[in-house]
């Protein structure tokens, strides 16, 4: 209950909350959601009336001091432990030049409505403690008073053995002293605390790194997700003003169920790196003899370095995304309508005419997505090709598809494989139905011995690299990034 006070000195009495709090499962996968209805404190509100007062006294609106609380769980923006956000943090802060009770506020306000010191304050926040929970197999354990618990209290049940080195137990034993409690009790309410209000900083610190890349605030939305296409939306510019925010029209159900065909894969870029190894194969030299060890040198010679280099596929959807991306002016051609348009270009897919599309898309900015049946030409593959490519597609992996051997592993590990989800694949089929943009088609085409079939429907439309600035700006943000965290949040937002 809460108690107001009335402009001539009087008061009254309401509850909080209206009703109970309800938690709310919206589906299976969906965060939960705790939705709580506050009693307005205004004895005259609106929100008092019914709706034939309202109607009698011709007033509308709602409540002014209509208050509520969202929950967010800061796992699905920040897919990281405490202690990693702990860890990042003090990096972050000795890198930043922040000093720890701005990097740590709530934390430093708890201690100082405990009266502890700063040599105190610093060994809460930066110190990771050890409690002996199995020790604690009752309240009465927890709270009687000891001075402090022997080294056996932190041996495991499992094993019998002791989970503390003799330096962690010294830095026990310092920690115990340095707070001055008497129980185990006493210990764990201040680090359960600290455990709470490190959350807090640790998370708001990090919340606000994301509204300094994106200009927006975490807690407005649900997911990082969620937050990443609205970060797109209000920082990409429009082609046509760059003084503008990017405006992307809506697509009709029939454009939107062609692309979704294509969302099996994509492209990747193939970066090359040099790697130098040291091939030497002299024998090891003997230096030194301990009691228990040998100090060993020059197993690895200094000679006969070479160079190798591997290959590294990344930036899958980071590099995708700078490139000119579909925008607007969608046009739909059918095989049914057997238009000129659609006869002339077929013709050019078919043909491998890349030069017609590379012109379409560099001096009229159009882009192609096609629907069509192919095929795979074996026998002239042969002498050109290692076949290491093939037709994208989700495949759903059956028991009828696994070898023994395979059978007996998926039966070994209990698993199910009628729950198993569709695998990306790549095959080399007959009669496979594509559903991709025509660079992709003709590089099966030009490089893998693929040819066309039959080619089913043609969506036109104009194309723009409207991502392109974003995404650098958020490569930026990465690469000047302090810590490992930020680093994620950057790659995640794109």
């Amino acid at each position: 209950m809460i108690t107001y006070e009335r402009g001539d000195g009087s008061t009254y009495t309401l509850p909080l909350l209206k009703d109970r709090p309800k938690i709310l499962f919206k589906s299976e996968n969906a965060p939960i959601t705790l939705q709580f209805r506050f009693v307005c404190p205004n004895e005259s509100c609106i929100c008092r009336l019914n709706s034939v007062e309202k109607e009698k006294q011709g007033l509308n609106g709602c409540c002014p001091l209509q208050r509520s609380i969202k929950f967010i769980d800061s796992c699905l923006f920040i897919q990281t432990s405490l202690s990693n956000m702990v860890s990042d943090l003090h990096i972050a802060r000795k890198e930043e030049n922040i000093s720890i009770e701005s990097a740590f506020p709530a934390t430093y306000d708890y201690c100082k409505t405990m009266n502890f010191s700063r040599e105190q304050f610093l060994v809460l926040v930066e110190s990771s403690l050890k409690i002996p929970y199995e020790y604690c197999n009752n309240f009465k354990t927890l709270a009687e008073t000891i001075t402090p618990p022997p080294p056996s209290a932190f041996q495991s049940l499992l094993n019998g053995k002791p989970s503390l080195t003799t330096e962690e137990y010294k830095e026990f034993l310092h920690i115990w002293d340095l707070l001055q409690v008497t129980s185990l009790w006493d210990l764990y309410r201040i680090y359960a605390s600290i455990d709470v209000t490190s959350m807090a900083d640790a998370v708001i610190f990090f919340f606000d790194k994301l509204h300094d890349i994106c200009k927006l605030y975490p807690s407005h939305y649900t997911t990082i997700s969620g937050l990443a296409l609205a970060s797109m939306l209000a920082n990409c510019k429009s082609p046509q003003n760059k003084r503008r925010s990017i405006f992307i029209p809506f697509l009709s159900k029939d454009i939107y169920e062609r692309f979704e065909k294509g969302l099996i894969g994509g492209y990747s870029v193939n970066s090359c790196f040099f790697a130098k190894f040291n091939m030497g194969l002299t024998s090891p030299e003997v230096t030194s003899f301990l009691d228990n060890s040998a100090e060993v040198k020059g197993f690895l010679s200094e000679e006969d370095i070479s160079t190798s280099n591997y290959v590294d596929m990344n930036q899958l959807y980071g590099s995708c995304l700078q490139t000119p991306l579909p925008f607007r002016n969608f046009i739909t051609l059918l095989r049914e309508d057997n238009s000129s348009k659609f006869q002339h270009i077929s013709r050019q897919l078919i043909g491998g005419n890349s030069d017609y599309f590379a012109d379409k898309a560099k001096y009229e900015a159009t882009g192609f997505f096609f629907e069509c049946t192919m095929g795979y030409n074996h026998e002239d593959s042969l002498h050109i090709s290692l076949d290491l490519s093939g037709f994208p597609s989700l495949k759903k992996v059956t028991p009828e598809d696994l070898s023994n051997d395979q059978k007996r592993d998926f039966i070994a590990k209990q698993m199910n494989s009628t729950r198993a989800l569709p695998k990306l694949v790549s095959t080399l089929e007959n009669d496979m139905q594509i559903s991709d943009f025509s660079d992709s088609i003709l590089f099966l085409i030009i490089n893998q011995c693929c040819y066309i079939k039959e080619i089913t429907s043609i969506t036109i439309f104009e194309q723009q690299a409207f991502m392109s600035e974003y995404m650098n700006a958020l490569s930026l943000h990465r690469a000047k990034s302090t810590t490992n965290i930020v680093s994620k949040l950057c790659k995640n937002l794109g």
